[in-house]
């Protein structure tokens, strides 16, 4: 990225990561909202602080949430983004340390995530 596409995602209160990148976030809460998109379908913004800093994630997926459901405010995550546009795919995992660090079970469930 650019000094000022950069700058622009340290300002801005959402998260936003490009194919292939990675944040570690820790895990503040949630709420529900409604899609801007689509009245009729609900999303579930989750308040994270990364690098010390407040951002907001929306997502609709429904096992995100589960994994959401299962952490305790304080807890960390790391949010990996695959592909660009329409064609996004995001994996988020709970790690040990606002470093990223993940457990050799997680470890492997993220690389059978990725496979199937």
């Amino acid at each position: 990225l650019g000094d000022l596409a950069k700058r622009a995602n340290e300002i801005s209160p959402f998260l936003t990561l490009a194919d292939g990148s990675s944040a570690v976030g820790k895990y503040i809460g949630w709420k529900e909202m409604v899609s801007p998109f689509d009245p009729k379908k609900i999303l579930f913004q989750y308040e994270l602080e990364v690098d010390g800093i407040q951002k907001f994630w929306k997502s609709g997926n429904q096992k995100i949430a589960l994994l959401f459901d299962k952490l305790h405010k304080g807890d960390f995550v790391k949010i990996t983004r695959h592909g660009e546009d329409r064609d996004t795919r995001y994996v988020v995992v709970e790690v040990e340390d606002e470093d990223g660090t993940v457990t050799a079970k997680e470890a492997d469930e993220i690389e059978e995530e990725m496979a199937g």
